[in-house]
């Protein structure tokens, strides 16, 4: 097995346990109407330092990792 094919057999393990690691369930919805779920990890960041100034800034930033194909 190639270094390759080991990334990928520990990505698909990051991003599809649900039970004991960090993916969670995401739910896709296209425009008109059908969904899929998938699983992968997700974060959201609403408190940041301005580098400039060292003052806490308010926002959001939500992002979501999920597999560039289904995983069996």
């Amino acid at each position: 097995m190639g270094i390759r094919e080991v990334a990928e057999r520990d990505m698909r393990r990051i991003l599809g346990d649900t039970q004991d690691g960090g993916a969670v369930t995401v739910t896709l919805i296209s425009p008109d109407g059908e969904s899929v779920e998938l699983s992968g990890l997700s974060q959201d960041i609403y408190e940041a330092i301005d580098p400039e100034t060292g003052v806490s800034v308010s926002g959001r930033l939500a992002t979501v990792s999920l597999p560039n194909r289904p995983l069996i």
